[in-house]
């Protein structure tokens, strides 16, 4: 298709012959560079993404989309830069006990906010990558056993210093 449209150029004027044969001789293909992914160079992008996700859900995406707006977040980039690295570093502990991705979510207590999110060790990784850990919903498990037997031990007469609490399941 290249060489046909360069004969027509030439037969049109448009182009001499030399520039024509000079043209065929260039290995266009070779220069053709793959497009970058979507998200190339975006910093936090879970945390870039989740924001996005939420403006969605509140204007709709057609409007996040169109509008060109300036979102000013919580993100704190020293804090997300360190909570990047430790999520990569920590995996590898995380593999050696049988898992297989780690996540990260810090907040402002005070305020609530969100200051950084890692949803995963490597967002370019092809396979999943781009599934944000952080936001799935995955029950507490041991961390929030404090709380129970707090709670417990706070409004029951029959537990104290000393007390032994089986973890086991009772009735619901």
């Amino acid at each position: 298709r290249m060489h046909y449209t360069l004969n027509v150029m030439s037969e049109m004027g448009f182009i001499t012959r030399e520039e024509r044969d000079a043209a065929k001789e260039v290995d266009i293909l070779a220069t053709i560079q793959r497009p970058d992914n979507k998200y190339t160079g975006i910093r936090a992008p879970y945390f870039v993404l989740t924001a996005k996700e939420e403006l969605e859900k509140k204007y709709s995406a057609e409007t996040v989309n169109r509008s060109g707006w300036k979102v000013i977040t919580t993100l704190d980039l020293n804090l997300q830069q360190i909570a990047e690295e430790e999520v990569t570093k920590g995996v590898v502990q995380v593999k050696r006990q049988r898992g297989d991705v780690a996540a990260f979510v810090a907040e402002d207590v005070e305020t609530g906010q969100v200051v950084s999110m890692v949803g995963g060790p490597d967002f370019s990784n092809a396979e999943y990558g781009q599934n944000n850990y952080a936001r799935t919903p995955l029950p507490p498990g041991s961390s929030f056993k404090p709380y129970d037997y707090a709670a417990l031990i706070e409004n029951t007469n029959n537990v104290g210093a000393g007390s032994v609490l089986y973890d086991t399941r009772g009735e619901l």
